[in-house]
């Protein structure tokens, strides 16, 4: 029975082996025009099986052009050529065909008419805006909005950074429903909005942020607009979860949406002393984005002390990490006219490192001598920044918005150095209040021309103060040097 089992679990690898080096590699590439052979741009080039199973997918750039890459074991595939506005193309073609060029024809607007659509494509066109259908794309491991993003075809997102490209330009913001509750720090909502609740992916392309600038400003940026599913919809939903050890270490983290009528929310709360970091919602794209407009320089940092392990090591060896991250966006319609956002985050967290060695040197008569070093340090970065944004319709053609922020940013480390030669102990505190507000009227004079007025202030205060300290060596140093 075991030699049975043997030979059943060999066959079952390698078949699964097989299988794998049957899939091989093909890419086809081609222009799509129409029927007076003008291009066809963002049409959607799908390859599937006879069975209609999305292979691989792309869509045409603005010469009409496209070339996809794919892998398959089948000997021939379906290519479908799709664009709104004209009559979808199925062909099919030879694994080994490396060209395929076509023209689409019109689709009549009477034969439209008389379609009953069940199904809608993956990607659709219309105008400036870029539908994604997300279930198309994903397999059910996605946790969170990057995930989603990363597998749609043009996107890209980089994991580390949490930038957001659509064909290589960084995106601007990211809109939920049609509504800007972060502003440019967009990483709030894509690394941590469910995937479960993404229902359609939207890219508006000459995005921008007025309605009144809307076909007058030339604008080059783009922006992503999430639609949730309707059923996922109600006053208040979200997740919460929590774990606790027996070492006194415990993890939490919850995310929290409320849809009403007048008041859009979307929050989130992250604790935890388990080593794990919390990098990803730090608010440097606060100070390097939002607080800044022409005229109004930042201070450069004048202390960055960062201590770092041997390269040999992991950091993660090395640096222990207890803090908490809060994050509460909204907004807020209290009429038809008025539109407020809110965005308050908190950023605390308390770092430590601890690292001790020694070395010991042989001499030809039988001494030694030994030298040893021991170095402590605690961070504790701590953040606060208050957003608070109102835009009222003060006419059809006129706009009035007032906007305001805060932000409070606290960096102390204290160090305790130890060696043969010399303690020293140092403490680095700077304290950083940045204040920005801005006052902007628009007019929309005509199609063509409109009038802004636009009025900026702005207040920065540094606070720094570094002690060092020179400790005898004969002295007994302890833990409480550093608390």
């Amino acid at each position: 029975m075991r030699y049975v089992l043997i030979i059943i679990v060999s066959l079952a690898c390698y078949n699964a082996f097989s299988q794998e080096i049957a899939l091989k590699s093909y890419s086809i590439s081609g222009n799509i025009k129409d029927e007076i052979s003008r291009p066809v741009e963002y049409a959607q080039v799908l390859v599937q099986s006879a069975q209609g199973n999305i292979i691989a997918y792309t869509q045409s750039d603005s010469l009409g052009h496209y070339n996809i890459s794919y892998t398959t074991d089948l000997d021939s595939i379906v290519l479908m050529i799709s664009r709104l506005g004209f009559l979808p193309k199925l062909t099919k073609l030879s694994v080994s065909e490396k060209k395929y060029d076509t023209h689409l024809q019109r689709a009549n607007e009477s034969y439209l008419k008389e379609i009953v659509v069940n199904d809608r494509n993956p990607i659709e066109v219309e105008g400036d805006t870029i539908s994604y259908l997300p279930s198309a794309f994903t397999d059910g491991t996605e946790t969170n909005v990057e995930d989603v993003l990363e597998k749609l075809p043009g996107i890209s997102v980089d994991k580390g950074s949490g930038k957001i490209k659509y064909q290589g330009k960084e995106i601007k913001k990211i809109l939920l429903d049609g509504d800007d509750l972060t502003g440019s720090n967009y990483k709030v909502l894509s690394k941590n909005l469910s995937a479960d609740w993404l229902g359609e992916v939207e890219i508006l392309k000459h995005f921008t942020d007025s309605r009144l600038l809307h076909g007058i400003k030339q604008s080059e940026e783009v922006a992503i607009n999430l639609k949730l599913k309707e059923g996922t919809k109600s006053p208040l939903f979200g997740t919460v979860m929590f774990g606790g050890g027996t070492t006194s270490k415990y993890t939490s983290k919850a995310e929290l949406l409320s849809y009403l009528k007048r008041l859009k929310l979307f929050a989130i709360g992250v604790a935890n002393n388990t080593g794990k970091d919390m990098e990803t919602y730090n608010l440097e794209t606060y100070s390097s984005s939002e607080l800044k407009y022409n005229g109004f320089l930042m201070a450069d940092k004048i202390l960055d002390n960062e201590l770092l392990p041997p390269e040999f090591f992991g950091k993660e060896n090395f640096t222990f990490h207890e803090g908490q991250f809060i994050s509460n966006s909204m907004v807020i319609k209290p009429s038809r006219k008025l539109n407020i956002r809110s965005t308050t985050t908190l950023y605390n967290n308390r770092l430590n490192f601890n690292f001790k060695d020694s070395t010991s040197y042989f001499l030809p008569d039988g001494l030694n001598i030994s030298l040893k070093q021991q170095q402590k340090q605690t961070q504790k970065p701590l953040e606060l920044f208050q957003d608070i944004k109102f835009d009222y319709q003060l006419s059809k053609k006129e706009d009035l918005l007032t906007r305001v922020q805060f932000k409070n940013s606290e960096k102390q480390i204290i160090s305790l150095i130890e060696s043969n030669y010399g303690n020293y102990y140092q403490d680095e505190l700077k304290e950083q209040v940045q204040f920005f507000g801005s006052l902007s009227y628009i007019n929309k004079l005509n199609s063509n021309w409109a009038l802004i007025t636009d009025f900026q202030f702005g207040l920065e205060q540094l606070n720094e103060n570094l002690e060092l300290v020179e400790i005898p060596i004969t002295s007994t140093i302890t833990e409480q040097n550093i608390n």
